[in-house]
């Protein structure tokens, strides 16, 4: 019983360390990790729900251009959104915190936040009509994911009503 105590002591630590570390697996720790390689320009997603609708050319290059234009839009946004948080974590390490401050800069990134919100909801409405009528009823579905997300977007939007609400009590 003592011989296995011992043997379990010494060789578990032994077999946990000595399997992930590059030196012991005989790769040099300088040696660079393997990359998958990635498109030079991001594919637009909705590439894939143009292939399973079957849209024409004409149809997917008109989607995949709304695409990119969102997507600048968004980065302009997340831009704005990734500052003022930024901001609001200065202002909080900050001598003279003031809690209005706090609430009154906390408040313009809760309404970035649902600009971007906004804009996503509005992106996919944009694209749903853009498409041809006989592929709504498909392209319902997979752009709104069965109204999960317009349900979510309706309850965020009458928290914020509740909210409005209560600060005027």
């Amino acid at each position: 019983m003592k011989r296995f105590l011992y043997l379990s002591i010494f060789a578990v630590p032994f077999f946990l360390f000595a399997q992930g570390t590059p030196v012991m697996s005989g790769n040099p720790p300088s040696a660079p990790m393997p990359v998958m390689e990635q498109p030079a320009v991001p594919q637009s997603p909705f590439l894939t729900l143009a292939d399973k609708l079957g849209l024409d050319e004409k149809t997917t290059t008109k989607i995949e251009d709304l695409w990119y234009k969102h997507q600048k839009e968004m980065l302009d946004i997340r831009y704005k959104i990734e500052k003022a948080e930024l901001d609001l974590r200065d202002y909080v390490r900050s001598e003279n915190f003031n809690t209005t401050k706090f609430m009154t800069m906390w408040k313009n990134i809760q309404k970035m936040k649902d600009e971007q919100e906004l804009k996503n909801m509005e992106f996919k409405v944009k694209i749903y009509r853009s498409l041809p009528k006989d592929k709504l009823q498909d392209a319902k579905w997979i752009l709104f994911d069965g109204h999960r997300m317009l349900r979510r977007f309706m309850e965020k939007k009458r928290i914020i009503q509740r909210k409005r609400i209560m600060m005027h009590k």
